[in-house]
């Protein structure tokens, strides 16, 4: 295993070639341990090289799961997601002609339902399936969503559409001919289904497709029940009402610079009843902040803070709620970035009482 200064070495003449970092020199700095520097300081180091630079890989469970284990921290596993190759709608085009066409031998689909990844409750859709003749070829396992009569459900987000189709994917780049896949995850939240309140007769259309999402070979039609249930505050007598929100920058708090959020709510008939406001901090775009500092993360470790609150009347005013997150919790690259946050209030257990507002500001990494 290379030493660290030695990784050093390399990694500063991929930055002179201004090239991304692959997977194998992430994971070298990590496991290094001729280095004389802690983990927290290859993390850093890392951190530092991903951010200016990029890398070759796109994240996937496996891939996390093995920097996670080489002792990749929360706020590298998220520069990493950050820095990517980012995935656009693509547009598909023709097969091209080949001697050795790709055959696929798909075996069963099943589908885990309530199920939590990163904070997000939702649906992991598993696939088994052997393919040959995809040596190295990257594709897609992509799981379309439907009604039962074929209708597709649409999506805005760009994680989870090609063009305008809702749409689960994960990459394939089989390192083995035939390569056997004996249990293939996609996992979609469930907020993703923008449908109306109650019971929805969907299916499941699962496909393997090239990486310009031509389709290789359809594998199968699962239809599935999805159930919208109401929110909990029209299901009970809680009654929330979002009056406004405001934000202080560059104050203050325990030596740190950083901002504070404010909120104005009126919560009725919870009296006694404990509750928590929190605010997750994203990108304009969705995508989550992330964090390593359990004092501003959630549970799945994305940026946030959470202000406990039990109301003490039948109709309690709070009337300055305050939330103070220091900007060194902001694991972003240099530059100015367009970021929201995102606030709720829920119950204690986590159980979502009401969406309360998104408050989009920018942020200037130095």
């Amino acid at each position: 295993m290379l030493s660290f200064s030695a990784l050093v070495f390399n990694l500063q003449k991929v930055e002179a070639q201004n090239d991304p970092l692959t997977l194998a020199a992430v994971l070298t700095a990590l496991q290094s341990t001729s280095s004389g520097m802690s983990l927290a300081q290859k993390n850093a180091f890392v951190i530092k090289r991903v951010n200016d630079r990029g890398v070759t890989f796109r994240l996937t469970p496996e891939i996390e799961r093995e920097l996670k284990t080489a002792g990749a921290s929360v706020a590298l596993i998220n520069a990493i997601r950050l820095n990517s190759p980012r995935l656009s709608t693509p547009t598909p085009t023709p097969a091209r002609n080949t001697s050795k066409v790709p055959a696929v031998t798909f075996e069963k689909l099943w589908v885990d339902y309530d199920v939590t990844e990163d904070d997000e409750k939702g649906m992991r859709v598993h696939v088994k399936f052997t393919v040959s003749n995809m040596l190295n070829v990257p594709g897609y396992v992509a799981v379309y969503f439907e009604t039962k009569g074929g209708d597709p459900l649409t999506s805005s987000n760009p994680k989870y559409s090609v063009d305008g189709q809702l749409v689960a994917f994960r990459r394939i780049a089989p390192a083995y001919d035939p390569a056997v896949y004996s249990d293939y995850a996609v996992f979609i939240p469930y907020r993703e289904f923008t449908l109306p309140y109650g019971d929805h007769n969907l299916r499941v259309d699962a496909d393997l497709v090239t990486d310009k999402f031509v389709l290789i070979k359809h594998l199968d039609l699962y239809e599935f029940i999805f159930k919208n249930p109401k929110p909990v505050e029209t299901v009970s007598d809680a009654n929330v009402t979002f009056d406004k929100m405001w934000v202080d920058y560059n104050v203050k708090e325990n030596g740190k610079l950083g901002m504070r959020v404010h909120a104005k709510i009126n919560i009725q008939n919870m009296k006694g009843v404990a509750s928590q406001f929190v605010v997750f901090f994203e990108k304009a775009n969705g995508d989550k902040l992330y964090t390593d500092n359990a004092s501003y993360r959630s549970k799945g470790g994305q940026t946030a803070v959470y202000i406990d609150l039990t109301p003490l009347y039948p109709s309690t005013d709070f009337t300055d709620i305050k939330a103070f997150i220091p900007y060194e919790e902001f694991n972003l690259p240099k530059g100015k970035h367009s970021l929201q946050v995102h606030s709720d209030l829920i119950y204690p257990d986590g159980t979502l009482i009401k969406h309360l507002n998104y408050y989009p500001f920018s942020f200037t990494q130095p």
